[in-house]
């Protein structure tokens, strides 16, 4: 799914990343074949990638799995209440969160290596705490993750990001973006694409069909709008 949404939003070319915000949070990049040293003891996936001559490179976590966990804990299926805490904890600061810090961990750990044997845990948590804290926690435990992950896989691929693009259902949460801006400390750019897999299975389809001529051309046919979410100073 990740390679066709990559397809969907032209993220065909080295040099450029992918973050897809979903139930996993995927890091991906592009790249020619090369022969890649000093990454075993990284669970770095290699896929063929559907834009002809290319391979992709990409880790993956458990991430937005972890947040519906504790959406379900905090508000069971109440959305407003939801998002209501989530722009409380948007609006905390580090002073705020008094040390508390979480281990992404809830169903194992695949990055850096994977170990099915991994547990969560929330620590430094007190009386002060509420909600917000929290959830904050779980979210900037999540954006440390990725960012590290996002970190190896550039020294992997030799490039520096200078900007991400993202994707998937979590970009439906300000909170997650915000706060992944922040931690990466680059713009991240958001197309406003309602389902990019989808699209690139389609435009896959129109190759094969006949509808265009190679991949390139069906990718010109589609245009959609994006928005840029830009770090704060922290």
């Amino acid at each position: 799914d990740y390679l066709c949404a990559s397809l969907a939003l032209d993220i065909t070319q080295e040099g450029q990343f992918l973050d897809m915000l979903g139930t996993y949070e995927i890091i991906s990049a592009p790249q020619t074949i090369k022969t890649l040293t000093n990454h075993d003891f990284f669970d770095l996936i290699v896929d063929s990638h559907v834009y002809p001559g290319m391979l992709s490179y990409m880790f993956q976590m458990v991430a937005g799995g972890q947040l519906e966990w504790l959406r379900h804990l905090l508000v069971r299926n109440d959305d407003e209440q939801w998002q209501d805490l989530n722009r409380l904890a948007l609006d905390l600061d580090e002073h705020d969160m008094k040390n508390l810090v979480f281990a992404p961990f809830l169903f194992g750990r695949l990055f850096p290596e994977r170990c099915i044997y991994s547990e969560g845990a929330f620590l430094g948590l007190s009386h002060t705490h509420q909600a917000p804290h929290v959830i904050r926690a779980m979210v900037d435990a999540l954006n440390y993750l990725s960012l590290e992950a996002l970190m190896t896989l550039a020294s992997f691929v030799g490039v520096q990001p200078q900007r991400v693009v993202v994707t998937g259902g979590g970009i439906r949460n300000p909170l997650w973006l915000q706060r992944k801006a922040d931690f990466f400390q680059i713009p991240l750019s958001v197309p406003e694409v309602a389902d990019a897999t989808a699209l690139g299975a389609a435009l896959l389809a129109g190759v094969g069909a006949g509808v265009y001529r190679g991949v390139d051309e069906g990718i010109r046919a589609f245009s959609y709008h994006s928005f840029t979410v830009e770090p704060k100073n922290n």
